[in-house]
């Protein structure tokens, strides 16, 4: 796979991804998924996943943490580092 370094403008041969550095639990996409089954918030009740606030407080603003969600190609994760 060929990217352009961002560092130094330099197209660089990289390795196709085959796994996170932590990998995520819930892979797929578009389409409800028990929260439960996703260690971040297995000990979230019901009330607190509903709840606005709770969300509101507990959401997700870094890589890593959705990173640890998701699967993430390398152009979605440049354009995470680049929103920041």
């Amino acid at each position: 796979m060929r990217r352009q370094d961002p560092e130094n403008q330099e197209e660089v041969l990289t390795p196709p991804i085959t796994e996170a550095p932590q990998t995520p639990v819930l892979v797929r996409r578009g389409g409800a998924c028990d929260y439960r089954k996703i260690p971040l918030w297995k000990d979230v009740s019901e009330q607190e996943w509903e709840d606005w606030h709770w969300q509101i407080k507990n959401r997700i603003h870094t890589l890593e943490t959705i990173s640890r969600i998701v699967v993430l190609t390398p152009q979605e994760e440049e354009g995470i580092k680049k929103s920041h």
